[in-house]
């Protein structure tokens, strides 16, 4: 894997946030195939472990009131980021 100063694009979970850091500076952070294809593989990711700790709880979803499920929607984020310039 490549090392963390050399990878193209980053991801970090922070609680519910999902942290998705475009790290290529020298190309002011242009996506490319690989990196959409790493973005669109982190995501799914992400949402199929959310989807199996629901399942774990499928007792309190079920009791859980239309407000509390979506609460719990909105909880869940990610923050799309670029690094820093190189000057």
């Amino acid at each position: 894997m490549a090392d963390i100063e050399e990878a193209e694009i980053l991801f970090e979970r922070r609680g519910a946030v999902g942290l998705v850091t475009l790290n290529r500076p020298r190309a002011l952070n242009a996506l490319t195939l690989a990196m959409l294809g790493a973005m669109q593989a982190q995501l799914e990711a992400w949402a199929a472990k959310a989807q199996q700790a629901r399942k774990l709880d499928d007792a309190k979803t079920l009791r859980a009131s239309a407000e509390e499920v979506a609460r719990e929607v909105r909880r869940r984020q990610t923050v799309l980021r670029g690094a820093g310039r190189l000057k």
